[in-house]
């Protein structure tokens, strides 16, 4: 196993028989040899557990009982993990078959490495895969400000995040007191003690649909980075206030903000993984994208 870090990845769901199952397999199909899967269940009352028990084999820890929530739920299941790298997956997204071992060749190769990021990429309801993003900059000044949210920057993936026990350590988990925007304050917290390394490769996809927590209840969603942000000297004023007046607007801003930060990226021709500082545009769009689909 000294060749495969032990990556831990912890699955909360409540009542999420529609998709869990596409979830645990994108993981379990790896065959990543030195994985620790925990899931983390509040007492689901559909077919959740039942599609759980099929895979149980697969699974270090499974926990069913009532949480206080979701980031409750994670924490919880990181309090079980004993992984060199952790990570979480809502039990409605799915990562891509190449992650773990990208994810482990990468950590084991830069050991300064701390905490990466893939490119966005989304799915829908019947699995239809959206992947047009291109390698975007996300400098830790930008991210300590709070620029990464709605009619700014855009949101960082959750799904495709990964850091090494000892950062999620130093910062003591996610602060449960959220209950929408615990992944927001994290990666704030995150940007005080490490630098996000951008990685050329979609590791992970969003599952858009119809009860995304996120889009029924993006008002308390945003009264919570609100509250998060309190303290912070609102650099982004300007921006925002242009950018909620028109998507395009937005999207094009995103395009001109460009930024030096630390990328890794795979080279054909050297049949390697580069490691430098790039200028990048803040944007995960391509000016070809948005030609596209105006």
């Amino acid at each position: 196993m000294k060749d495969y870090l032990k990556i831990s990845v912890v699955v909360p769901c409540f009542n999420a028989e529609l998709y869990i199952e596409s979830t645990i397999t994108s993981i379990i199909n790896q065959d990543y040899p030195n994985l620790e899967l925990i899931l983390v269940d509040g007492l689901s009352t559909d077919g959740t557990m039942k599609i759980i028990a099929k895979y149980s084999n697969h699974f270090t820890h499974i926990i069913s009982e009532r949480d206080n929530g979701q980031y409750n739920a994670i924490n919880k299941g990181f309090s079980f993990a004993t992984g060199d790298i952790y990570c979480w997956l809502n039990a409605d997204d799915i990562f891509l078959p190449w992650t773990f071992n990208i994810v482990n060749h990468l950590f084991k190769k830069f050991e300064t490495f701390n905490w990466i990021s893939g490119i966005p990429a989304f799915t829908d309801e019947n699995n239809f895969f959206n992947s047009y993003n291109v390698i975007s900059s996300k400098p830790s000044s930008i991210i300590k400000n709070g620029g990464f949210r709605k009619n700014i920057f855009g949101f960082l993936q959750q799904e495709s995040m990964f850091w090494k026990k000892e950062i999620w350590d130093k910062v003591g988990g996610i602060n449960e007191k959220y209950s929408l925007a615990g992944d927001f304050d994290l990666w704030l917290k995150f940007s005080q003690v490490s630098e996000l390394i951008s990685v050329g490769s979609t590791l992970a996809a969003f599952r858009k649909h119809t009860s995304n927590r996120s889009a029924i209840m993006s008002d308390k969603y945003d009264n919570e980075v609100a509250s998060i942000l309190q303290s912070k000297i609102s650099i982004y004023r300007t921006i925002c206030f242009f950018s909620k007046r028109s998507r395009v607007i937005n999207k094009l801003i995103r395009l001109l903000v460009w930024r030096k930060c630390p990328t890794v990226f795979y080279s054909v021709l050297g049949k390697e993984w580069i490691f430098r500082k790039c200028l990048r545009p803040i944007s995960n769009n391509s000016i070809e994208r948005l030609i596209i689909q105006s």
